[in-house]
């Protein structure tokens, strides 16, 4: 199975998984991302970079996630994911 990197960068904070990186650009707040996959579970990342499991195909019950990370599920990602990951609440 491939590694995946996951980082965080310092000066903007943004999450940065490989080379996907989900951004919020512009005073309007638009966001675009051009994310390939859902982390499975959470990976620390304070000191450096980390291995993590990358569900590239699939389906997430997003009745099953804590509240802050279903918030991160935007439409944005949902359309970057879209006929990859399919998001359900059951």
């Amino acid at each position: 199975a491939p590694v995946v990197t996951v980082t965080q960068a310092p000066s903007t904070g943004a999450i940065v998984i490989g080379s996907v990186t989900e951004v919020t650009a512009g005073d309007t707040g638009t966001q675009t991302s051009n994310a390939n996959g859902i982390i499975l579970h959470d990976v620390d990342v304070t000191n450096g970079e980390a291995n993590a499991t990358l569900l590239v195909f699939g389906f997430v019950n997003v009745n099953r996630l804590d509240t802050d990370v279903a918030a991160k599920i935007t439409p944005a990602v949902r359309k970057a994911l879209a006929s990859r990951v399919t998001f359900i609440k059951a």
